[in-house]
């Protein structure tokens, strides 16, 4: 039971979470690292690198700016904290508005009409929001 609490604990997820971005970092940071320290050996013997050094550059040095985009993908996959932030953030579009900030249009089956109830406006709602209410208010009194 002692082992299960382990792997669960804040520590462990925060280890986890460490971990999983420094094997990322080194995997996507030392080739480039690597054929930079090869080049710059090359040009002090005055030695030129060959085409082949030139393309694994390039190569390497596109891997080495995905890093970004691992790092985001490491920190949405273990951190639970980041996660939320992140969907809380980006997503919140997606998400189904609050009610308070609605304006509701509903029709009746007995009155073909339509009734048009406006909830409570926002505190901070600008005064194209308030147009607008007052918009609807008049419409339907017509």
């Amino acid at each position: 039971k002692q082992q299960t609490d382990s792997k669960c604990s804040p520590e462990s997820r925060v280890t986890r979470l460490l971990f999983a971005v420094s094997v990322a970092f080194l995997l996507l940071h030392a080739p480039f690292h690597a054929i930079r320290v090869k080049v710059f050996i090359l040009a002090i013997t005055g030695t030129l690198p060959s085409r082949t050094d030139g393309i694994l550059m390039h190569v390497f040095r596109l891997i080495y700016n995905l890093d970004t985009c691992v790092s985001c993908a490491v920190y949405l996959i273990f951190g639970d904290n980041f996660r939320r932030v992140f969907c809380n953030k980006y997503f919140s579009s997606c998400q189904s508005p609050s009610p308070e900030s609605l304006v509701s249009l509903t029709t009746t089956r007995s009155d073909p009409s339509m009734e048009v109830t406006v909830l409570k406006p926002d505190d901070n709602e600008g005064p194209e929001e308030s147009q607008i209410h007052e918009r609807l208010l008049s419409e339907h009194d017509l």
